[in-house]
């Protein structure tokens, strides 16, 4: 049942890194619609990249430094997004959800 719950949660998280790592496009100095069209551009191809590269399935796997590195980056331009729209409450409780899935989905891949 935890697994479930820890699997959900990693997913949750995802998709909010997903949505907000394009919203970083927003922060960019130029006209409203190039930051529209910018801000959909990152968010399809840093999806795309966790499918071809991070995803559990994915068909061509990074090592896990590489997986780890990745991750990392584009969780710190989300989270970094999240800090410059919506404030300091919603960057910390993005960070510590995550800081947590992470201890989580470490230790459930320990005991499989």
């Amino acid at each position: 049942m935890m697994k479930y719950v820890v699997l959900t949660l990693a997913f949750i998280l995802e998709l909010i890194a997903f949505a907000f790592f394009g919203l970083i496009a927003f922060t960019f100095q130029t006209s409203t619609t190039l930051k529209t069209v910018s801000a959909l551009a990152l968010f399809i191809l840093v999806i795309i990249f966790w499918g071809v590269f991070m995803a559990p399935r994915a068909p061509k796997k990074v090592t896990v430094i590489q997986y780890y590195v990745c991750k990392s980056a584009i969780y710190a331009v989300s989270a970094f997004s999240i800090y410059v729209h919506l404030g300091v409450t919603y960057f910390a409780v993005f960070v510590g959800a995550e800081l947590l899935d992470e201890i989580f989905l470490y230790q459930h891949n320990l005991e499989t």
